[in-house]
């Protein structure tokens, strides 16, 4: 049997994997480092974890820059906006985080229940505001029995 050679990288013209890079100057304590390329960042070169935390701590962020990435990903522009696929429980927090919680019944009037509910109107669930009443607990349970839902 013939025994086979292997050929490493650097006998076909490459480097290495092991062996480092370039040289880099730390932003932070001015040591000088061997770094491979593919770690080499623009801007950004530093000696250690230690001085690339140091850099990080003294840039807080502004906060226009904190309003946008607030932002950036609410409504429609999220990844898991689903529109008017949303289901039951997608849709109340949708009309609790635009309206706030109910705090008067609009059936009865009270104020003074325990709890108020968003109770959807033609139990449909779209994102209309005119599809939501604010109950109280006991005439959504009317409301619901009167539509033959049961919850």
């Amino acid at each position: 049997m013939e025994t086979l050679i292997r050929m490493g990288n650097a006998s076909r013209g490459r480097k290495p994997w092991n062996k480092k890079g370039e040289v880099i100057i730390c932003l932070i304590c001015g040591n000088k480092k061997e770094r491979k390329p593919s770690k080499i960042r623009n801007g950004a070169n530093y000696c250690s974890y230690k001085c690339s935390g140091a850099a990080r701590v003294n840039k807080p962020l502004s906060e226009s820059h904190k309003i946008k990435i607030r932002n950036a990903n609410l409504g429609e522009l999220g990844n898991n906006w689903q529109g008017n696929d949303v289901g039951y429980h997608g849709v109340h927090h949708w009309v609790k985080k635009h309206f706030g919680k109910p705090l008067k019944c609009e059936h009865c009037g009270t104020t003074t229940a325990r709890k108020f509910e968003w109770a959807n109107k033609d139990h449909k669930y779209k994102r209309i505001r005119a599809d939501f009443v604010r109950l109280c607990t006991t005439c959504h349970r009317k409301y619901d029995m009167q539509q033959k839902i049961i919850t």
